[in-house]
């Protein structure tokens, strides 16, 4: 249900649903779960960013968080250990 009400507003406009198995960090993947792919607003310095995304709804959710992948693109950087 939070995916289908996320998907409704108008921050999810831009995330499409889909199946695919979630690989952990010990190599080993989960069964497919529920991941909304996509983009998503960041607002820095009064410029918009579209950030793109790979939010995995794992089978204890809501007990446990989603996970989140950013999905850089070309030109696009990540700067380490930024303090944000």
């Amino acid at each position: 249900r939070d995916a289908e009400s996320l998907l409704s507003t108008p921050i999810g406009t831009h995330l499409r649903p889909t199946t695919e198995p979630l690989t952990l960090n010990d190599g080993s993947s989960t069964p497919p779960v529920l991941v909304l792919r996509g983009t998503i607003p960041m607002t820095y310095r009064n410029v918009t960013y579209n950030l793109p995304i790979d939010m995995y709804l794992p089978p204890p959710y809501p007990l446990r968080p989603p996970t989140v992948f950013v999905r850089p693109v070309v030109g696009m950087a990540i700067k380490e250990n930024h303090r944000h």
